[in-house]
């Protein structure tokens, strides 16, 4: 860090350029990629549920998709610390049935989108979500029975399982809950490590 002295009391006081310094490290302190991970999963849950889904020509089938999402990963862009690439594995079971018959299918699904953090007064961060796409998601079904194996060849279920991800996670971004959870008020962050102890190490269980 670079030391000024100021004019008065020859007391260190940091430079602009030391501000800017400081502000970029604290920032990437306070958006490590598992932090920023803990809130895309939160905001996503550990349970999927989709459908039903008319599958087929004609659609004479009615699927019904519901999984759980595996462990987010995030990782920083190597210019910019504010800019962060996401990837979202999703396992999925899927019954498509025709009166008392069921085809059951196995899918993965993998989600690609990008977060970027936008300071905002007084002291906050917010992570912005970009809506994915169609090309944003990729997925492979395998039929489990009989039936799904002879219905997969025109089922088209990687099409269907892919549009109803990219409806799915997109009407979660424009959510009030998303936009709440994707605030990170960093001033209201430090008061409490300041007032349950953490700063001056007189936190309950400190050694």
């Amino acid at each position: 860090m670079v030391e000024v002295l100021s004019e008065k009391n020859d007391r260190p006081v940091l430079s602009a350029q030391s501000r800017i310094a400081f502000a970029d490290n604290l920032l990437r302190a306070a958006t490590r990629p598992e932090r920023i991970a803990e809130v895309v999963a939160e905001i996503i849950g550990d349970h999927i549920e989709t459908g039903p889904i008319a599958v087929g020509p004609g659609g004479f089938f009615s699927a019904i998709a519901a999984g759980r999402t595996e462990r987010v990963q995030v990782a920083p862009s190597e210019t910019d610390c504010c800019e962060m690439a996401v990837l979202v594995p999703v396992t999925l079971r899927i019954q498509a049935g025709l009166g008392g018959i069921s085809a059951h299918y196995l899918a993965a699904a993998s989600v690609r989108t990008r977060v970027t953090l936008v300071p905002d007064a007084p002291c906050a961060l917010v992570v912005r979500h970009r809506l994915i796409s169609r090309e944003d998601v990729v997925t492979k079904v395998r039929a489990q029975n009989v039936l799904a194996r002879l219905t997969e060849p025109f089922a088209r279920l990687n099409s269907l399982v892919a549009d109803q991800v990219v409806a799915y996670v997109n009407n979660l971004m424009i959510s009030p809950r998303v936009r709440e959870l994707s605030r990170i008020d960093v001033a209201e962050v430090i008061e409490r490590a300041w007032d349950t102890g953490l700063v001056t190490g007189r936190a309950v269980g400190y050694p």
